[in-house]
């Protein structure tokens, strides 16, 4: 009986492969013809047939059947494509979205800073952005932000490269930044760091690692450390726009199961940096730890009244020096 059905399965047919031209390869794959050789040589252990699907996957705004009609490709095969690359992606995440976590390395990314910019002290910029995705069945209500509709909130610190320094991908979207902020790992990092701060918005509260505007200010000097902050925060804005130029799946609606969310997403950030690192175009309009030098005793944990004293101590200060400077 098995032989009479092995004889009676069909035999397995491949569609022929549609490949753009090279003037228009950066439109489907959104990388050149040479940065997408070098990204699946880098991220893939096998031959480059399944590149395509993923690739034009985050160029489309989230429809897996155009891409298989696109390419000549079942949907499935798409589904299955996505989901392989993104696996491969992640277990490289390490080498592409690396938070700075020793002495030598937080000095080196604060002297590039100020080598192009201003405020002293920053190791990057924060902020959150919402990414679209249809209403689970289940706990959806927990997905629907303060705007009004489902998504998952990202947590983002970019450096003065425009490079992501770490992506916090996992968080519903009704969840304040706060909350993000609070339970990351950058958190627990710079709360036992010395003179090195974030760039953060209104957002969030003011804590002395993460600097945020004076509301209504009156004094000179807090207007300067306003103006100061809001035109260096542009640098993760700009960010946020290169990233969702290159992959308008997250500009529009992410349609995957709900637990390949996170994945998805930070794969996204992740090819941002590799692009960045090819000098890629951009898709855009004309093993020290940080603790506190001292001993060993044990230090009695801070209270939010203490971190806000401290932030605005900071904060105070720092404003002081951006005045004297004339900035």
């Amino acid at each position: 009986m098995a032989q009479i059905a092995a004889l009676l399965r069909r035999e397995k047919c491949y569609r022929p492969r549609r490949c753009p031209p090279g003037a228009r390869y950066t439109t489907p794959y959104r990388f050149n013809e040479e940065d997408v050789k070098w990204v699946a040589k880098h991220f893939l252990t096998e031959t480059g047939e399944r590149r395509g699907g993923a690739l034009s996957y985050v160029a489309d705004p989230g429809f897996q059947s155009g891409i298989s009609e696109e390419m000549g490709i079942h949907q499935t095969t798409v589904s299955k494509t996505v989901s392989s690359v993104s696996n491969k992606i992640m277990k490289k995440a390490d080498l592409w979205i690396k938070f700075p976590s020793s002495t030598h390395d937080i000095i080196v990314t604060k002297n590039e800073w100020l080598q192009k910019c201003k405020f002293p002290s920053p190791v990057g910029v924060i902020d959150c952005t919402h990414v679209r995705i249809p209403k689970p069945v289940q706990f959806g209500d927990e997905y629907i932000n303060r705007k009004g509709f489902t998504s998952t909130n990202v947590q983002v610190i970019c450096n003065v490269k425009e490079q992501f320094t770490s992506v916090e991908a996992s968080w519903h979207g009704s969840v304040h930044v706060n909350r993000i902020w609070r339970n990351s790992s950058v958190w627990k990092v710079l709360s036992e760091c010395n003179d090195t701060v974030l760039l953060g918005d209104e957002g969030y509260g003011l804590e002395p690692w993460l600097m945020t505007p004076f509301r209504n200010p009156t004094e000179d000097s807090h207007k300067s450390f306003n103006n100061l902050l809001k035109k260096e925060r542009v640098l993760i804005e700009r960010c946020f726009g290169q990233l969702k130029r290159r992959f308008p799946v997250l500009q529009y609606m992410c349609r995957v199961a709900i637990p390949n969310v996170p994945t998805i997403k930070a794969c996204h950030f992740i090819l941002h940096n590799v692009a960045k690192h090819l000098q890629d175009e951009d898709f855009e309009d004309t093993a020290q730890d940080l603790h506190k030098d001292g001993d060993n005793e044990e230090e009695k944990p801070l209270t939010e009244a203490d971190i806000l004293r401290r932030g605005r101590q900071r904060r105070q200060a720092i404003a002081a020096l951006i005045q004297n400077a004339g900035f």
